[in-house]
């Protein structure tokens, strides 16, 4: 499971990097760390990384690799949501929505690698 917390940290590292080289520093009024969005950001990528670290299993993956794919699979569903926000809503890309994604993706992976 230390290779799972290790994984996660440098995940991490490259999600908060942007908020030190002031990439994500914009002030949105509306995007706060705290609210109603970044509880259903955390809730959904819960699931979605519960249950791909769940069918990472069932199809073979190692104690290992589970846990990887489905904080990955999270992260890239995130993102997509994001890009989405940018392109086609055409309002802005959230760091803290992804943040939030990430942390949940990570719950939602680790309780079912601890408890498969």
């Amino acid at each position: 499971m230390h290779y799972f917390i290790r994984n996660i940290v440098i995940v991490v590292t490259i999600i908060i990097l942007p908020f030190f080289t002031g990439c994500a520093t914009v002030n949105w009024s509306n995007d706060a760390w705290f609210g109603t969005d970044k509880l259903y950001h955390f809730t959904a990528s819960g699931i979605i990384g519960a249950g791909s670290t769940a069918v990472a299993h069932s199809n073979g993956a190692s104690d290992y690799n589970a846990p990887v794919i489905g904080v990955s699979v999270t992260i890239g569903i995130g993102a997509g949501k994001e890009f989405y926000d940018l392109t086609i809503k055409e309002t802005y890309w959230s760091w803290k929505d992804m943040f939030w994604d990430l942390i949940g993706g990570s719950v939602g992976s680790y309780a079912v690698s601890k408890y498969k």
